[in-house]
C-alpha cells in the first residue's frame, strides 16, 4: 500500500487562491486593535463576573453568620436556664 503524495503549493494556491493584504505583511491599526482588544475585553469581562459572584457569595455568608449567631444565643439561653433548674434543684435537695 502506497501513501498519496500530498499536494504540491503551486496546486493549493491556485485551488484556494491567496489571502488578500496589504503591505509587507505587517499588521494594519485595526488589527492590532482587535488583537490586543479583544482579550482584554474578555478578561475584564470575566472579572467583572467573578466580582459579582464573589459579592454574592460574601451575602449569603453574612446571612449564615447572622442566623448562626441567633442560634448561639438560642442555645445559651437553654444552658442558662438549664443551669438555673441545676441550682433550684440542689437547693431544695441541700446540698
Amino acid at each position: 500500500m502506497t501513501c498519496a503524495r500530498p499536494p504540491s503549493r503551486a496546486k493549493l494556491k491556485g485551488r484556494y487562491g491567496t489571502l488578500p493584504h496589504k503591505g509587507n505583511g505587517r499588521m494594519n491599526n485595526l488589527q492590532l486593535y482587535i488583537a490586543i482588544g479583544l482579550p482584554v475585553i474578555a478578561v475584564l469581562a470575566s472579572l467583572t463576573v467573578s466580582l459579582f459572584q464573589i459579592s454574592a457569595i460574601r451575602e449569603d455568608i453574612r446571612g449564615m453568620r447572622s442566623d448562626f449567631r441567633a442560634d448561639l444565643r438560642d442555645i445559651t439561653g437553654k444552658v442558662i436556664e438549664i443551669d438555673n433548674r441545676l441550682t433550684r434543684m440542689e437547693e431544695r435537695l441541700g446540698h
